[in-house]
């Protein structure tokens, strides 16, 4: 496994704010940091035109309505952020090397829900189709980076970094011909849950960025996530078909290193 310094020398010369660059920054550790938002879809399980959803927004325990939810602050489900607004402390660099998206589905999106109930993926198991229906979903939404008052750049479609995320667990009935893979045999469990990676299973690495994402201190990062043309979810999320709202969770998970400015 590379070392930081192996992974992070060829971005040694690139500027974290004037004046100072990553090669001078001092290593902390190396980390994950993921947030989580929330979109809500019509009666009709469609995602309206133009939808952005910000990440990275609401800290650890910050209210969860600038990231999509209806009521509630973010705990340690939703993200492990402590940058609010996406802003880091003055002393403090985070650095993404790595990044990937999951997609799930929630049946309500107040945090203060007690009964909500929060599905591991986003797949309809009533759908024969529902791993080609999931990839579209995860094409149907693109994400945007932009740090301070910078450019906007459009990153990519979240299918492009969905690796470890857009995966199938579903209970078929032996009868049902699925792009699963082969039905339970006969005197087999008919409920037993088969399993079937579309863009890969949960052991997948991450994908690297061709360019790392810095966090600067006290400088605004914003990560949003947005639709273009309106795109309907069924039966992407539900396991009836229903014409019915979906909740929609979209979590962004970056992989990389805390770092201090350098001191003097």
């Amino acid at each position: 496994m590379a070392s930081v310094f192996d992974e992070l020398r060829p971005y040694a010369g690139m500027t974290v704010i004037p004046g100072v660059t990553v090669g001078q920054l001092n290593y902390v550790n190396q980390q994950d940091l993921f947030s989580t938002g929330c979109i809500t879809t019509s009666t009709a399980g469609v995602v309206a035109a133009n939808t952005r959803l910000p990440l990275f927004n609401a800290a650890l325990f910050e209210p969860a309505a600038s990231q999509g939810f209806t009521a509630g602050n973010m705990s340690t489900g939703q993200t492990n952020s402590k940058f609010s607004k996406g802003q880091a402390p003055a002393n403090q660099v985070f650095i993404a090397t790595h990044c990937a998206f999951g997609l799930f589905k929630r049946s309500s999106a107040d945090l203060t829900d007690a009964t909500a109930i929060e599905d591991l993926t986003a797949m309809s198991a009533a759908a024969t189709s529902f791993l080609n229906d999931t990839y579209a979903l995860a094409q149907n939404l693109s994400w945007d980076l932009t740090i301070g008052r910078g450019i906007t750049r459009t990153i990519g479609t979240l299918a492009e970094y969905c690796s470890p995320s857009v995966y199938a667990k579903s209970a078929q009935a032996a009868a049902v011909v699925s792009p699963l893979g082969t039905p339970p045999g006969e005197g087999e469990d008919p409920e037993l849950p088969v399993n079937k990676g579309l863009l890969g299973s949960p052991t997948c690495g991450m994908k690297k960025l061709e360019v790392p994402i810095i966090f600067p201190p006290l400088v605004n990062v914003n990560i949003e996530v947005r639709s273009g043309s309106p795109f309907q979810t069924i039966p992407l999320l539900d396991d009836n078909n229903a014409a019915i709202a979906q909740n929609i969770l979209v979590r962004q998970t970056l992989r990389g290193y805390l770092m201090t400015m350098p001191v003097g």
